[in-house]
Order: structure tokens, then sequence, then C-alpha cells
């Protein structure tokens, strides 16, 4: 026998080789796909632990879900329920596990309320992100800044600006009771803060010079004795101090 011909028969050979693992690897591949499409059905939600929630219900959320005891395991959707879950503006967060025993647990992390926002006659809880939370209508007292008057959807840069206001107010703490204080304003520069009655105009950014020039403005008010009706930190160089009852401004300079 020939080099040539022995080196075609080898060749052949190497291809029925290959052609036979690559039948015999699709034939177990389409056998396990056939077992696991039959075990699908064996394994059914047992139960569905849920965590983190404080506001809503568990049975709020088994009803947002929409997924029950009994249902395939395999069959549940994770993307679908977790945008479910999404859908509810309190929750903020959300991870789904399942296993082969047949529990589906749910962790969420819920919004936390940051302020009440005022608006068309309606009282609104709005997280730090300015997600509207609830509508409360006016029944309900909470321990938190009002944003009053600025339309979320309309004028958004100003409601941006009131809810940096409110972070900075959380974070550093400068009044000490922040219930009833009201932020408001038309544009991000105009933003003020009343604050036991005194309007303080903030205006954007620098937060942390103007309540540490605020404070300094304050004790100064204490004592002269003075009644004032607003307060201007918008300036670098002056704070504009405007007395209870007079349209005159009055200059105090640094």
């Amino acid at each position: 026998m020939s080099p040539t011909y022995q080196r075609i028969l080898r060749d052949k050979n190497r291809k029925r080789e290959v052609l036979f693992i690559t039948i015999v690897g699709l034939i177990a591949l389409l056998g396990i796909l056939y077992c696991l499409y039959l075990l699908r059905g064996a394994f059914k939600i047992r139960d569905i632990y849920i965590y983190g929630n404080q506001k809503l219900r568990v049975d709020e959320i088994r009803s947002l879900i929409n997924i029950r005891q009994g249902d395939e395991l395999f069959g549940i959707p994770l993307r679908e329920v977790y945008e479910r879950l999404r859908s509810n503006p309190w929750i903020k967060e959300a991870r789904l596990k399942k296993d082969l025993t047949g529990i589906v647990h749910i962790s969420i992390r819920e919004a936390t309320p940051a302020a009440l926002l005022q608006f068309r006659g309606r009282i609104y809880l709005v997280d730090t992100d300015g997600v509207l939370l609830e509508d409360i209508g006016e029944t309900k007292t909470f321990f938190l800044p009002i944003i009053k008057g600025i339309d979320p959807i309309k004028n958004r840069p100003a409601y941006q600006e009131a809810l940096s206001i409110v972070r900075f107010l959380d974070q550093k703490r400068p009044f000490p009771n922040p219930s009833g204080l009201e932020i408001s304003g038309s544009r991000p520069e105009d933003i003020y803060v009343v604050v036991d009655g005194v309007r303080i105009i903030i205006g954007t950014g620098d937060y942390d010079l103007k309540m540490d020039r605020l404070d300094l403005v304050r004790k100064e008010v204490i004592k002269r004795n003075l009644s004032v009706d607003t307060i201007d930190l918008r300036f670098a160089n002056k704070i504009i101090v405007r007395p209870e009852g007079d349209n005159a401004q009055k200059k105090a300079s640094r």
C-alpha cells in the first residue's frame, strides 16, 4: 500500500471519528435538554420569602410580583418580576433568587422619605431623588422639610436645587427642627428656605460656606435684638439683611 493511499485512508477514518463524536454529542445534548424539560414541571414553588420591607406589606409585594406557591420554579421570569417590583416607587432596589428547594427569595430596599412636596393643593412624600412616593393629601404630619409650589416636571432645575438643599439639610442638620421648614423659589439661583418665619435666600451651591455666614448673621441679629424678614446669602462679598416691616435693605459686609 502506497504512502499516499495510507494518508487518504487515515484522513477518511479521522473524519468518520469526528462525525461520530459530533453525532453522539448532539444526541447527548438533546437527551439532557429533554430531561431538563421533563424535570421543569417537577420543581414547584414551595414558598416565597420577602425581606427588607417596612412600609410595604407582604401581601402588597406578593400581589405585585404575581407569582404563587405551586407555580413552576423554572418558569419564573426573574427579570420581569424585578421590573414589576421596581414599578412601585417605594422599592428602590430588589434582589431575587430561587433555589432547587422551591424557595424564592426576594430582598428589597425601600425608599426613604426625605421631604414633602406641596403642589397644586396636594402634598406628596418624596425621596432624596425627588421621586413621588405617595399622595398623602393634607391629613398627615411628618417631621420633614416642605418643598413648596415648585413644579417637579415643568420647573425641573429649581426642583433639583431644592432637593440638593434637602440632602444637605439631612446630612449637616444646620437647623435643629426640619419640621415645617419650607423650601421654595422659581429659579435655582432664587431658592430660599423659610425658617422660623425668616426667609433665607440660599441660591445654588456652596451650602457649607453659606451656613457659616448665616450663623454669624444670626448671632448678630440676636445680639442687636432685630426682627428680620429676609437674609440673602447669594453674594460672595456681602450679606443682605432686610428687617421685618422695613422695605429698605441693610447690607452687612464681611
